[in-house]
């Protein structure tokens, strides 16, 4: 049958697109992956790549004793037989510091979720965030985006720590120890929609992670991907295992293809990749560290052994991964080989590598081989990316460095049979030629039989390089940015970024401040440094490292400091009304900002066409200019200054921002609002028209505005807006940014000053008018604020003490009979003594022991936190009649002070008691508002709680004492006496009192000797009963005082009513 012309042209079009499409497809299958960022945790003291490579560099061997932070019983552990059951004959590893430590608040997890968390989980949160920001990237805005996560694991015996705590931990320890969580974990937390998986073949886990990370970029799953590992020995339970087998090195060291290796070393350690495809890397900016070119993934099969090495096996993976990468074993330069220093699987390995590579090479040029693990030892799931991180850092320092241990290569391999070459001294790593990139090939295989094989390649020679922006002016002023989750961590950071410029002096200050900009997460603490040159930022810095954070913004000699913001932080324009200063503020900013300018001269020039005043001749005090103070002038010239004020700070603030104004100038809030155009608007401010006024600052603060952009001249003193503020905001919540700016050091207005100062509080600035474009640099990372969050192993309980004879309480009725025979302090000084003996929890293990806190409503904001006194008697139920008796029901809590309750371990401080309640009241508030309620002594409590939990930067909203005494030193042993007494009276059966209770409150008397008064800046609210009998006076801290007509026990029993009309109205304040 005869085709036309037409239907052939139509079918070789056909044909020719589907050639193409078929083409593409198979470049996208092979195309290469960058690596954009990476992040560690290994032996040694290892925290970063570069510090992997100097410990690499200068040979270091990172193997050393057992950890004795993990609850090992280190005494009992060690045998040198390795027959004798339940030891090992090893008593060496590698092992990273701080294992034990976490930083769960910058997480969002209490304390008990804290310790629950397996550590590997907790590994890899704090990783993924030093990873994204060695990349560069904002980790927010990765949020909803297609990143995938890939982590590999092997074991989880954190578990059998946690499950002995089960109970305590309350359903938590179930999901802090599966291993499909490790990825999920990650993926929640940073809000990453592509895949989550974990990956857990044995030894080769993180490099086969690393593989199926490639595959989904290739295949468009994920346009981001974090692939790597981590292992935390938690208990010895591997190292007892493999002793039992006779597979470890006595000495714990990895003789990788040495003559005298005789077994693997056991380590732990925590690798991460940031990973994406090549063109996209490239057209985003992405630093590109590497190129992931091919890799493969296969099985040994039915070999001779389920755990024994397979030769075939290794040889067919590393053809494959040099297929995958179009490259022949010529084109790799060396090898970084699993190497874990046994008798049989090295052998195997290097004829695998012999028979694959070998053959291509010559004697002159040999395929170099190493291991890392002769450096840090097996680091198990952390091991084959640990490998890649190595090379990758190879090539950047042009070595190939050596492999320790290894100065005989192995006589059970014939070396002969191809150019293999041990690397048993640094070589320098040069390009052969200019059109062949340096590679490297990496292994992992697996005792599941899975192996792995990667081929990484040098970047790309074309990489762009960032060009230098041009030299700011010297005298121009630029803004260095600081944040962090806690007002500690932005200290510290300060230090950190301190230290780090004393080791990296050449730095220009342009590249810094564009650094810090646009490669860091703004977080909720902040800081900005105004200034023109590095000696002015190294003294701010040692300002904020030295000086502790402030109740309130503040900005001094450069420093914009806040206060701590949390999220949803909103910001709005106030219309100024004082009118004292404006024509000042106007010439000054005529010349400082040719925005202001050009609108200020748009705004006169309406006025003066509406019939208005030339406040271009009164600010320049040209010859017959009316004076500025008139009432007409002055109202135009705050209208001027408004709007040509909102449009300089609309340069750097989002425009959304709402607007407010009062009935002074009410034109300019209508303008800026968008209400009306300029000539309207300077027809009203002329006629003096009053249109109905905007939102009013009340409802603007009760919405979340916290910060308030006032649109006028800055006054000598408090301005009408903060003044107006400072009234409806008896919280201090919102912060009033008053005039344009202030002067700076130099007697002209400091616009950056200003800029920074709304930063410090908070609000989201555009960066790029005031910090010029720089070259990106690689900062140092989070100074993460970990504490100690680990199980401790359950000992054997000791037998039961003998009841006494007759049974009942022995310590109550001996109290009775001290206060019988008039010594009740000393029967109390008998108390003390014998509590001393109970067990005790400190600051770093509180989180074993974590408290409670009963629920006594629900209901509105801000949560009201019961604290009970310590003395014996006194609990939460003490709360829930006053509770119930609020009309408007709020949600409340009362909390069960530690050391309470039967058996329960007791704080060995106040510090410890204070933490551990801090953590309990975080947990049941979460991120609501709350104020802290405290009777009697409790309220002394909890006013120490306040202090404690606003330097945490999680401050209550306010505080409220019911009958609190003066607890200085002249007033306690008798208000404690007759307090004593009373409770005593209403229990003459010892049923509430009870041992255990009252060696709880021994506890607390000996600890409150370490209280001290703080100063609080929240609202307090003090109720004193006026029927109370004791001889002690109120304690006097200021605020809100109000009497109650009920004595100090009815106070919150039969006049609990009372008691609720006093407080629900100062509450009604505090909730704005």
């Amino acid at each position: 049958m005869a085709v036309d012309a037409d239907q052939l042209v139509r079918a070789l079009r056909t044909t020719m697109k589907e050639n193409v499409r078929l083409r593409a497809e198979a470049a996208q299958r092979r195309e290469p992956i960058a690596v954009v960022g990476m992040a560690c945790r290994y032996p040694g003291g290892v925290r970063s790549p570069e510090q992997l490579w100097e410990l690499v560099a200068a040979g270091r061997d990172a193997i050393g004793d057992f950890p004795d932070d993990r609850g090992w019983d280190l005494a009992r552990l060690y045998d040198p037989d390795p027959d004798h059951k339940g030891t090992s004959y090893v008593r060496s590893g590698g092992f990273i510091s701080g294992a034990a430590d976490f930083d769960p608040r910058f997480f969002a997890l209490s304390p008990r979720e804290a310790i629950a968390l397996d550590p590997q989980q907790r590994l890899l949160l704090e990783g993924t965030w030093e990873l994204l920001e060695h990349a560069g990237l904002d980790p927010a805005a990765l949020r909803g985006s297609r990143t995938g996560v890939f982590a590999a694991t092997m074991y989880q015996d954190y578990t059998w720590l946690s499950a002995q705590h089960a109970d305590a931990l309350n359903g938590r320890w179930g999901l802090g120890m599966m291993g499909s969580v490790l990825s999920g974990r990650v993926a929640y937390t940073f809000g990453f929609h592509g895949p989550a998986l974990t990956v857990d073949t044995a030894c080769s886990s993180s490099l086969v992670a690393t593989h199926l990370a490639m595959q989904s970029l290739r295949r468009g799953e994920s346009d981001l991907a974090v692939a790597g590992g981590a292992t935390v020995m938690a208990t010895p339970s591997v190292i007892l295992e493999f002793s039992r087998q006779r597979a470890l090195a006595p000495d714990g060291r990895c003789k990788s293809f040495a003559d005298n290796a005789d077994g693997t070393g056991w380590s732990e350690g925590m690798g991460l990749l940031l990973l994406e495809r090549l063109g996209d890397a490239q057209r985003n900016g992405h630093h590109i560290h590497a190129v992931l070119r091919g890799s493969a993934v296969n099985s040994d099969g039915a070999s001779n052994g389920l755990t024994a090495p397979s030769g075939p096996a290794q040889e067919r993976v590393i053809r494959a991964a040099l297929a995958d990468a179009d490259l022949g074993p010529a084109d790799v330069d060396a090898v970084e080989a699993h190497g874990t220093g046994t008798t049989l699987g090295d052998p195997i390995e290097a004829n695998a590598l012999l028979a694959t590579y070998g053959r291509d090479h010559r004697a002159d040029h040999p395929l170099w081989l190493g291991s890392l693990k002769s450096n840090i030892g097996h680091t198990q799931a952390a091991a084959g990316v640990g490998g890649l991180l190595k090379m990758i850092m190879a090539l950047r320092h042009d070595t190939l460095p050596r492999t320790l241990h290894a100065e005989v290569p192995s006589s059970r391999v014939d070396w002969a049979d191809g150019a293999v070459s041990l690397l048993r001294s640094h070589r320098p790593w040069r390009r052969d030629r200019a059109d062949a990139p340096r590679r490297a090939g990496v292994s992992a295989f697996g005792a599941s039989g899975t192996n792995a094989h990667v081929i990484v390649e040098e970047p790309p020679a074309t990489q762009a390089v960032e060009t230098a922006a041009a030299q700011p002016d010297p005298a121009s002023p630029t803004v260095w940015l600081l944040s962090a989750r806690t007002a500690g961590a932005l200290t510290a950071r300060a230090a950190q970024l301190s230290s780090w410029l004393d080791a990296h002096i050449a730095q220009r200050p342009v590249d810094l401040a564009h650094s810090l900009a646009t490669t860091r997460a703004h977080l909720e603490y902040r800081a900005a440094i105004v200034g023109t040159g590095m000696a002015e930022l190294r003294s701010a810095l040692r300002v904020l490292a030295e000086q502790a954070a402030p109740k309130r913004m503040t900005y001094s000699d450069g420093i914009a400091r806040g206060a701590g913001t949390k999220g949803g932080h909103r910001v709005a324009y106030v219309v100024g009304s004082d009118r004292a200063g404006w024509s000042r503020a106007v010439a000054d900013l005529l010349g400082a900002a040719p925005v202001f300018a050009e609108r200020f001269r748009a705004c006169a020039d309406a006025l003066l066409r509406n019939g208005g005043a030339d406040l271009l001749a009164v600010v320049t005090g040209a010859a017959g200019a009316p004076p500025a103070d008139r009432d007409d002038v002055a109202r135009q010239g705050l209208f001027a200054l408004a709007v040509a004020s909102a449009a300089v700070w609309q340069q750097y603030l989002p425009a959304s921002v709402p607007v407010i104004d009062d009935n002074v100038c009410p034109a300019a809030g209508r303008l800026l609002a968008g209400d009306t155009t300029l000539e309207q608007a300077a027809r009203e401010a002329v006629s003096n028209t009053v249109q109905p006024p905007g939102r009013r600052l009340a409802e603007l603060v009760a919405a979340g505005y916290r910060t308030l952009v006032e649109l006028g001249p800055r006054a000598d003193g408090p301005s009408g807006v903060a003044e107006q503020v400072a009234e409806i905001d008896s919280a201090r919540r919102a912060t009033v940014l008053a005039g344009l700016a202030p002067f700076d050091r130099t007697g002209t207005y400091d616009i950056a000053g200003a800029v920074a100062s709304a930063y410090a509080c908070g609000a989201a600035v555009d960066w790029s008018r005031l910090i010029p474009p720089g070259r990106r640099i690689d900062l140092p990372t989070y100074p993460f604020q970990r504490s100690r969050f680990w199980l401790e192993p359950v000992a054997e309980p000791p037998p039961p003490p003998q009841a006494p004879a007759g049974g009942g309480h022995t310590l109550t009725a001996l109290l009775r009979r001290a206060d019988a025979a008039g010594d009740l302090l000393g029967g109390v000084e008998m108390l003390v003594s014998a509590s001393r003996y109970r067990h005790t929890f400190d600051s770093a293990t509180r989180g074993a022991h974590p408290g409670s806190a009963m629920l006594l409503s629900e209901g509105a904001t801000p949560v009201v936190v019961c604290v009970p006194s310590f003395l014996a008697g006194s609990g939460p139920h003490q709360f829930i009649r006053l509770t119930t008796e609020f009309t408007t029901r709020p949600r409340a809590f009362a909390v069960r002070l530690p050391g309470f309750g039967g058996a329960c371990p007791q704080p060995d401080s106040w510090q410890a008691a204070l933490e551990s309640l801090a953590d309990t009241i975080m947990t049941a508030c979460g991120d609501l508002p709350f104020v802290l309620l405290g009777h009697s002594i409790g309220g002394v409590l909890a006013h120490s709680l306040t202090d404690h939990l606003d330097r945490a930067g999680r401050p209550p909203a306010g505080l409220v004492l019911i009958d609190t005494f003066d607890p200085s030193p002249a007033h306690r042993q008798e208000t404690f006496r007759w307090a004593m007494r009373h409770i005593m009276s209403l229990d003459p059966g010892g049923v509430v009192l009870g041992d255990d209770n009252l060696l709880a409150m021994a506890n607390y008397l000996r600890l409150f000797d370490e209280w001290h008064p703080a100063q609080i800046t929240v609202p307090v609210l003090a109720l004193s009963a006026t029927g109370t009998a004791a001889a002690a006076p109120q304690w006097q801290i200021g605020g809100t005082h109000v009497q109650v007509a009920a004595d100090h026990f009815s106070i919150l029993d039969a006049h609990a009513a009372e008691a609720a009309r006093a407080i629900e109205p100062w509450l009604r304040t505090i909730a704005g």
